[in-house]
């Protein structure tokens, strides 16, 4: 369900005329919002660049640590799939069965991209097929650790309800990544707050006094 014509006819031409016809068949998986957000993440990256291009850039990128997660002009951009691909992951700290089942999750997807999407037209599949799983491998990962969820409030038209109860009034509607909030560290006394307001937009807060230089937690 859309909120307007407008924002339905947006979505549509983004990603969801290839997700529309898979989104009902990963619904069965434990984790469905997850792999919806990856599913997104890696068809708006195809999307607004050439599968070849993205694939040889990250290669590149690999090779020298100073550049991962930055563009060709030097700058960290939540517009940029790099940003996004080399959020951390943790591999190297997951036990084998996480891996497993993360590696099975990608290969279903990777089937149903390729049997029932038009996902790979115009595309040698036998040549970039596993480096698509690879990307949908690595995002099973690092997405887990580096989304936020979208919240809307609900104002209640009940009166006498307390500053608790109207707290309380707060559907999640999704998930989504954040580029600028994943470099953030946590911290059970943080010294910010983030909310979700109009929709995706993400606000954060400071809720307490931060010092010029001082580290920005959550």
């Amino acid at each position: 369900m859309y909120c307007s014509e407008e924002c339905r006819s947006s979505s549509w031409d983004e990603s969801h005329y290839i997700e529309c016809s898979i989104l009902p068949t990963l619904q069965k998986l434990e984790i469905s919002e997850l792999s919806f957000l990856v599913l997104r993440v890696v068809i708006k990256a195809c999307e607004t660049n050439d599968l070849k291009n993205i694939l040889t850039f990250l290669e590149a990128e690999d090779n020298v640590e100073e550049m991962k997660g930055f563009n060709n002009k030097g700058a960290y951009s939540s517009s940029d799939y790099s940003s996004i691909y080399w959020l951390e992951a943790h591999s190297e700290k997951r036990i084998t069965e996480d891996l497993f089942i993360r590696s099975l999750y990608a290969a279903y997807m990777l089937h149903c991209l390729e049997t029932m999407t038009d996902f790979f037209t115009g595309i040698d599949v036998n040549q970039y097929k596993y480096r698509v799983g690879g990307l949908l491998l690595r995002h099973f990962q690092n997405l887990l650790i580096n989304n936020y969820c979208i919240t809307e409030s609900l104002i209640s038209k009940e009166k006498n309800l307390t500053d608790i109860e109207l707290l309380g009034n707060v559907t999640d509607l999704g998930i989504a990544v954040y580029i600028m909030l994943s470099l953030l560290n946590h911290s059970c006394d943080p010294n910010a707050h983030r909310t979700s307001h109009r929709g995706d937009t993400s606000v954060l807060r400071a809720i307490a006094p931060i010092a010029a230089g001082e580290q920005v937690i959550l």
